[in-house]
């Protein structure tokens, strides 16, 4: 992805944090064509009052895939931006992941969180496959989550293209 990395850089930690509308720790309920019914352990970011909500899927592309397809079970923390709602390419859900790459989501695997889209050399593995990103304890990554939002937040422009 050389010639498409010049073009996409994955937004660091802060960012992801600093920027989402949302940010859920939680449980897929259900998989539908182009999105998923995430079940609410714990809002993270944000003020959502329902046990439940439909987000767009990541759609794999040249140069980002999911770390596997979606399916019930999968625990993760996903990171939300609340679209427009003259928003018309999205018409099923108001809900979507934040980055173009697989960062709006990190799995949960045996009680740790995979932060991904940043390489490391010595890859960590989920279920057998390779995940690029680094690998915390859960209620670490949970409370470092918390506490950046708590102190800081980032401002966009009205596009959410720049951040202000």
């Amino acid at each position: 992805c050389t010639s498409a990395y010049g073009k996409y850089i994955p937004p660091p930690f802060f960012e992801m944090v600093g920027a989402s509308d949302l940010v859920i720790h939680g449980t897929i309920d259900k998989v539908k064509k182009t999105t998923f019914v995430l079940e609410i352990k714990e809002i993270l970011v944000g003020n959502f009052q329902k046990n439940k909500t439909e987000i767009h899927k990541f759609v794999n592309w040249t140069c980002a895939s999911r770390w596997k397809p979606y399916k019930k079970g999968q625990e993760i923390i996903a990171f939300i931006r609340i679209l427009p709602e003259t928003d018309s390419g999205h018409k099923t859900s108001k809900y979507t992941l934040r980055s173009a790459g697989s960062e709006g989501e990190f799995p949960i695997v045996d009680n740790y969180a995979y932060y991904q889209g940043v390489g490391i050399p010595n890859v960590p593995q989920v279920k057998g496959k390779p995940v690029w990103g680094h690998k915390f304890k859960l209620d670490v990554m949970l409370s470092a989550i918390r506490g950046y939002k708590n102190l800081f937040s980032l401002k966009y422009d009205k596009d959410r293209k720049s951040v202000v």
